[in-house]
């Protein structure tokens, strides 16, 4: 039996994606003809500069959010889910406070049952400017949070369609996109979870790929590049750390040299400059809430990692048990299929038995997938506990199945490469080429990965209720129920948020500067201020989310309590001179008068961090300017250099 020779190939450092493009010796050109639109899925080109392929590939992808989202936008969103109540009521007091003229409302002064909550120096705030955007143009918060899943679900499929496009052909790219939009941990997080925030991160990481191989390989979209990585910053801080440590394996993986790694990371570093407003306060200032209670929620890291054999020992949510089970299994036999199929007898040249260079590229391709879901599937196992206990940076994610969002991107992923090499790979006039077993192998994966995606998503989206049809709640509600005070609460928010009869979550909660413990949790039906001790009255003649004036006479020395708490970024000024502010032993604002009349104003105000962060931002904005200014006078260089010529 002849040996087989395994030619040895040198790739290229800095332009990986090359290979693939030099495979394929001739590129078939390109046409703005609408009505060559599907034609062109079969085409060699990897890049995309078809303006109908563009338009019909998005079509394709709006379409298959409004069926992934349909229940919603017909029965209303989901009550039930975890995290939607909060989104809920922050998107309707942010909303509120833009419109009162805060351009960065950080404090949600009705959150808290009037006492307050510097929710958004801490929570990032992307999805509440998409929600109010919306509202802007007349929907009401839960129309606007049902469009903004749409949205976000079709983004999720557009960078995941380009992530794919530079890889291979547009059929594959487009049935992956499919494949991606449709995961079950996405919808789980949409129908289930009510993660909105952790959704629209999964829509931005796809484009970060994308245009990270872009860059590589083309020496373009670096900007591009930049602004994903702010708008990662600005969405959701646990997907933040899990994308970029996943990115930097990532381009550590293209063995390039040190000036184009150093390259490369000018765009993260720009971006996190870009969200520097947001991201400075929110380290610097954690230390003055409840943050550190995140570590813990629901039992800690511990009892979040997924068994991907054995017994469900923490009681972990079933979902996300098999969504793991059933991700690993089918993502295995994609990649064991394609690289299969690479070794098979019709990959190797007829004369001398050796394995073509297309198809060792491929292979080496589907090995990395496959060891892509290695390290993703094993640092959400209970093997990797270890790892978790020694970085309390790490437990700052939560839940390690929260790389799940990763995970889909690897099983979607190694689903258009399998498909790409059945259909296409090495073959120049399409389809037609392949042999009948892989055209209906192929086949096969796609129904069965998208018909179980369609299952999965119908099953999950029919098991609970839409807020316009939620049922007789009335057993629910008698016995204090999730789903009964869900409902409540999500009521209260869409027709009633103003009127301090909502809370917030725990780890905004503020710190007392002496203890360091939790303040009391608001009481509900407060008034706005209190004289706790001597003789004084109060009249309230303002009083804003972010400033408030009090008249105040006093008879004899008092101390009065403002139902605010006391967050740093507060100041009090009497009769226009600043005050010290004393902190209550509930966490309120207090302040100490002596006889006389007085005009007290109350003003929220940015902290040093806040100032620091806008001046970063600033200055990164500024460099970008700059850089901006040279390219477009360098490219006007160029093209006078070439008229003259």
């Amino acid at each position: 039996m002849p040996k087989i020779k395994l030619p040895k190939i040198k790739l290229p450092k800095a332009k990986p994606l090359d290979i693939a493009n030099k495979l394929d010796s001739s590129h078939p050109s390109q046409t703005a003809d609408p009505g060559k639109a599907l034609q062109s899925l079969g085409q060699l080109d990897h890049t995309i500069v078809n303006s109908s392929e563009k338009l019909f590939v998005a079509l394709i992808l709006l379409m298959v959010a409004l069926a992934i989202n349909f229940r919603i936008l017909r029965y209303g969103i989901v009550f039930e889910s975890y995290d939607l109540h909060a989104h809920i009521k922050w998107l309707q007091h942010f909303s509120y406070q833009l419109a009162e003229g805060s351009w960065y409302p950080r404090w949600l002064a009705g959150l808290n049952h009037g006492y307050g909550s510097p929710t958004f120096v801490f929570y990032p705030p992307a999805v509440v400017y998409l929600g109010s955007a919306l509202k802007a143009i007349g929907l009401n918060a839960e129309r606007a949070m049902a469009a903004l899943m749409v949205l976000m679900s079709c983004a999720a499929g557009l960078g995941f369609y380009r992530f794919g496009r530079v890889r291979w052909h547009a059929m594959p790219a487009l049935f992956g996109a499919m494949a991606y939009m449709s995961a079950p941990y996405i919808v789980y997080n949409t129908y289930h979870r009510g993660a909105l925030a952790e959704v629209l991160a999964t829509s931005i990481l796809p484009f970060g790929l994308a245009f990270t191989d872009e860059l590589i390989d083309r020496n373009r979209r670096w900007l591009a590049l930049t602004v994903c990585f702010s708008l990662l910053s600005l969405t959701h801080l646990p997907s933040l750390l899990i994308y970029v440590i996943a990115w930097s394996l990532y381009i550590l993986a293209q063995r390039l040299s040190f000036k184009r790694l150093f390259y490369l990371a000018t765009a993260p570093v720009m971006g996190f400059g870009l969200s520097s407003i947001y991201l400075i306060p929110a380290v610097l200032e954690k230390k003055l809430v409840n943050l550190d209670s995140m570590r813990e929620v629901a039992g800690g890291f511990g009892a979040h990692l997924v068994p991907l054999i054995g017994n469900n020992v923490h009681k972990l949510e079933g979902n996300i048990i098999t969504i793991f089970r059933y991700g690993v299994v089918s993502t295995v036999i994609f990649l064991t299929i394609a690289v299969a199929t690479g070794f098979s007898r019709s990959s190797f040249s007829n004369s001398s038995h050796r394995v073509s260079r297309s198809q060792l590229v491929w292979i080496r391709r589907g090995i990395l997938w496959l060891i892509s879901l290695g390290v993703v599937s094993f640092l959400m196992s209970p093997a990797a506990y270890l790892i978790w206990a020694a970085s309390p940076t790490l437990q700052m994610i939560q839940f390690p199945w929260r790389l799940m969002g990763l995970f889909s991107l690897i099983y979607a992923g190694a689903f258009g490469f399998a498909l790409e090499v059945l259909l296409l790979a090495g073959h120049r006039e399409g389809l037609r080429q392949q042999p009948i077993w892989q055209r209906l192998l192929a086949a096969g994966l796609l129904v069965a990965l998208l018909g179980w995606n369609i299952r999965y998503s119908h099953d999950l989206t029919t098991r609970h209720p839409g807020f316009y049809q939620p049922g007789d709640l009335t057993e629910a509600r008698a016995a204090g129920l999730w789903q009964a005070k869900s409902f409540d609460t999500i009521s209260i928010a869409l027709n009633d948020p103003y009127t301090n009869r909502l809370g917030d979550v725990a780890e905004y909660l503020p710190l007392l500067p002496d203890t360091q413990s939790v303040v009391p949790r608001p009481q509900q039906n407060q008034t706005r201020v209190r004289v706790v001790s001597g003789q004084a009255s109060v009249v309230v003649e303002q009083w804003k989310s972010e400033y408030r004036r009090l008249s105040v006479n006093v008879d004899e020395q008092s101390e009065i309590h403002v139902r605010t708490y006391n967050y740093p970024a507060w100041h009090a000024y009497i009769d226009g001179e600043a005050t010290p502010i004393q902190t209550t032993s509930d966490g309120l604002i207090g302040l100490t008068l002596a006889p006389g009349a007085y005009t007290v104003e109350l003003r929220y105000q940015a902290t040093p961090a806040m100032k620091l962060g806008g001046l970063c931002s600033g200055v990164s904005l500024m460099i970008l300017g700059v850089l901006g200014f040279r390219k477009a006078n360098l490219r006007s260089l160029k093209q006078s250099g070439l008229k003259q010529t």
